[in-house]
C-alpha cells in the first residue's frame, strides 16, 4: 500500500500548560478519512502531558498519557475506527500538563473521497 497525503498543524503551549490543535479541511465535495494521528512535543519536561481527541466537540477518545521520545514527548493513534470529515467538521487534539512556551506538532495521515462516494454510505453522521 502506498502513502497517504498528511495534514499537518502546530500550537504553543500556554502558561496553563493547555494547547490545541484542529484537522479541518475547506473543500465542500471532500470527505477525509483520517487514518492516524500523531502529535510529538518538544520538551522533555512536557512528560506529564496528556491528551484527548474530539470530533465537532465531542469526545472521541479518552485522555491518553504521552510517552517519552528521543526529543520530546509523542503519542499516535490510528486504525479502526476512522474518523470522517468534511469541510464543516473538525478535529481537536487537546493537550494538558505540557510545559509553557513548548510546541505540539500534529500530523494526521488521510484518505480523500468524493462526498458522494457510495464507499461512505452509512459512516457519516
Amino acid at each position: 500500500m502506498g502513502t497517504f497525503p498528511t495534514f499537518q498543524g502546530q500550537g504553543t503551549v500556554g502558561s496553563n500548560g493547555m494547547t490545541s490543535v484542529d484537522i479541518t479541511h475547506d473543500l465542500p465535495a471532500i470527505i477525509w478519512q483520517v487514518r492516524q494521528i500523531s502529535a510529538v512535543t518538544q520538551k522533555v519536561g512536557s512528560a506529564a502531558a496528556t491528551c484527548a481527541l474530539y470530533r465537532n466537540g465531542y469526545l472521541l477518545s479518552p485522555t491518553a498519557i504521552f510517552v517519552p521520545l528521543d526529543v520530546g514527548q509523542g503519542i499516535a493513534a490510528g486504525g479502526l475506527p476512522y474518523i470522517y470529515i468534511g469541510a464543516s467538521d473538525k478535529i481537536t487534539l487537546k493537550v494538558f500538563g505540557a510545559v509553557a512556551g513548548d510546541t505540539l506538532t500534529l500530523t494526521a495521515e488521510y484518505r480523500s473521497f468524493s462526498a458522494d462516494d457510495p464507499v461512505l454510505d452509512g459512516l457519516l453522521a
